[in-house]
């Protein structure tokens, strides 16, 4: 984004800051060619983040989270402190071998 001089102007007298222009911008409303970041879209904004922070801390409680994919399907999902490989490995051989044999 280039910022005109009059721009950079006006925001330093009213102390606003690059960072908060670009706040406004990602998360304000359009109205017209304006971005408007009003108080009701600050409050929703900041329920969340905390809606996420909520979520992450509970992430962060069972030291991650692990999900896995088969293209579109969530397969299946576990803590990240819970993955051994060595077991991981011997389901692997055990499909493998009840492919090989018809099962």
């Amino acid at each position: 984004m280039h910022i005109t001089s009059h721009m950079d102007v006006r925001m330093n007298q009213r102390g606003i800051r690059k960072q908060l222009v670009e706040l406004a911008i990602e998360c304000g409303e359009i109205d017209g060619d304006r971005y408007v970041l009003g108080r009701s879209q600050i409050d929703l904004e900041l329920a969340e983040l905390n809606r996420r922070r909520k979520l992450l801390m509970e992430a962060a409680q069972k030291g991650g989270i692990v999900v896995a994919l088969e293209g579109e399907a969530a397969i299946t999902a576990f803590r990240c402190d819970s993955f051994s490989k060595f077991l991981a490995r011997r389901a692997a051989f055990q499909v493998a071998e009840a492919g090989r044999h018809g099962h």
